[in-house]
């Protein structure tokens, strides 16, 4: 398995871990630097801090050098997993999808596939879900079709 620490390229995800070394673990990395994007394929896993996430495929788009956003692809049967230790909320959130989209400057994730969002003793599920973690924000949808319902569970 390559081991590769990516601190110039993606030293712009130091807001997710201040001052954090990023490491990122992968079977193949494809970097292209005129566009901007980087794909790590084969058991991803990306730590920084209290943020870790794993899937099949890892994409990370970046412009002027700056990370933009992050993409984890996984499967139906082997999800995109994210898990985060919120330092200013002191709490873990911890997400399963098909499809991980993480917003990098907005603080922005969207999930699309089976997802499973985890915040606290709180449980969310449906078929997308839309997360703003700066301002502590979830919205959930059911799927296209209808087939598949929202579901959540609250503890007080």
């Amino acid at each position: 398995m390559n081991k590769i620490i990516l601190l110039a390229i993606l030293l712009p995800l130091a807001a997710l871990a201040v001052r954090e070394p990023i490491t990122v673990k992968s079977y193949a990395v494809e970097i292209d630097e005129r566009s901007g994007i980087s794909t790590y394929t084969g058991a991803v896993k990306i730590t920084q801090g209290f943020l870790l996430v794993k899937a099949d495929k890892i994409q990370i788009f970046s412009k002027d050098k700056k990370i933009t956003k992050m993409v984890a692809t996984g499967s139906k049967d082997k999800p995109a997993y994210y898990q985060q230790n919120q330092d200013e909320q002191f709490h873990l959130i911890k997400a399963t999808a098909q499809s991980i989209t993480y917003f990098i400057d907005q603080q922005r994730m969207h999930l699309v596939g089976a997802v499973n969002l985890t915040q606290r003793v709180d449980f969310f599920s449906g078929d997308s879900v839309d997360y703003d973690i700066k301002n502590d924000k979830v919205v959930i949808n059911k799927s296209a079709d209808g087939s598949q319902r929202v579901k959540f569970k609250i503890k007080l």
